[in-house]
C-alpha cells in the first residue's frame, strides 16, 4: 500500500490543534502510531497494514485491539492511526502520576480483582485529600482508553469524505 506524502497528514492533523504536533513517519515492530507528547510529535508506522488488530502503547501498559478497522480503501489507514495518535493529545493525562500512583493502583486492583469502584474507594481510603483528584484522573485516563479508540473511529467516519478527497479516492 502506498503511503500519502507526509505534508497531507501534517495538514489534516493541523485543523485538530492550535500549534498541532510534528508528524513523521518511523517504523515500528509493533505499533502503527505513536503520540510523543514530550517532543510534541505523531510517529506513524509506514508499513502498516489495513485491517489487522493493532496494540497501542501507553506508559502504564499496552492495550490491544482486536477490532477489525473499517472498510479502507488504499491509504485511509493511516489517517484512521493519525487520528488515534491525535486522540492521544486531546484526552491525554495532564500531569505525570506520582511514584505511588502505582503501588496503590496494584494492590487496589489485587484486593478488589474486577470491581473498579472498590479499587478506587480502597485508594481514596489510602491517599491524602490532595491527592484524590490527581489520582482519580490519573486512574480514569488509563482505564478509558476505549475514548482514544472511539473518538478517532468516530471522527474518521465524521472525515471520510475530505480523506478521500485528499487522496484522490473515486466516492
Amino acid at each position: 500500500m502506498k503511503k500519502p506524502n507526509i505534508k497531507i497528514l501534517q495538514s489534516f492533523a493541523n485543523q485538530y490543534f492550535s500549534r498541532a504536533p510534528k508528524i513523521y513517519w518511523k517504523k515500528f515492530k509493533k505499533w502503527n502510531g505513536l503520540a510523543d507528547y514530550e517532543k510534541k510529535a505523531i510517529y506513524i508506522n509506514p508499513n502498516s497494514k489495513s485491517g489487522v488488530a493493532y496494540s497501542c502503547r501507553l506508559e502504564d501498559g499496552e492495550y490491544y485491539h482486536a477490532v477489525k478497522n473499517p472498510n479502507l480503501k488504499d491509504n485511509e489507514q493511516y489517517f484512521l492511526i493519525l487520528l488515534h495518535e491525535i486522540a492521544h493529545f486531546k484526552f491525554r493525562k495532564t500531569k505525570a502520576p506520582k511514584k505511588y500512583f502505582y503501588k496503590i493502583r496494584s494492590e487496589a486492583k489485587k484486593k478488589y480483582l474486577n470491581n473498579p469502584d472498590s479499587q478506587m474507594l480502597f485508594a481514596e481510603n489510602v491517599l491524602s485529600e490532595s491527592d484524590c483528584q490527581a489520582f482519580r484522573s490519573w486512574w480514569s485516563g488509563s482505564l478509558n482508553h476505549w475514548q482514544v479508540e472511539n473518538w478517532a473511529r468516530k471522527e474518521f467516519q465524521r472525515k471520510r469524505k475530505k480523506i478521500k478527497r485528499l487522496l484522490n479516492i473515486k466516492l
